[in-house]
């Protein structure tokens, strides 16, 4: 296999272009004794060529593209960015109250399980039973 070079290249996109793909893998196969696949990862990578997909033709790269190909996305290693997310305070405050909100429901609704309040005979009614039966323990001062 002989070391290929921007001639070759230029020839092969020549043929692939005028004469179709068939005759550009015979030419690769016969002249270059070589995969097409790896000719043209090799193609992709060391020469100026990139595949038109809307014109099915081999054309040159433009020098000052916006977007980078996929190869060169997959090629290249990620960084990892640090992002600080400021949170104003009164927000921080209404998240805080929020969450000690809910806590307070969950208590009042296990509370409200065992004890009912009846104020207009300002009574209250322990279900000391249930709370054995629940694990608890009733202390009256």
């Amino acid at each position: 296999m002989k070391q290929l070079n921007n001639a070759h290249f230029d020839h092969y996109v020549e043929i692939f272009n005028s004469q179709g793909k068939a005759a550009a893998i015979d030419y690769i196969t016969q002249e270059h004794n070589m995969d097409h696949l790896a000719f043209q990862r090799k193609l992709r990578l060391k020469s100026n060529y990139v595949y038109d997909r809307q014109a099915k033709k081999y054309r040159v790269r433009d020098s000052e593209t916006p977007f980078m190909s996929l190869e060169e996305l997959c090629s290249t290693k990620s960084t990892p960015i640090k992002k600080e997310i400021a949170i104003s305070s009164t927000r921080n405050i209404a998240i805080f109250d929020t969450v000690v909100i809910d806590l307070m429901k969950d208590r009042l609704t296990e509370i409200a399980k065992y004890i009912l309040f009846e104020q207009s005979l300002k009574e209250i009614h322990i279900d000391s039973e249930r709370l054995q039966q629940d694990g608890y323990t009733l202390t009256i001062n």
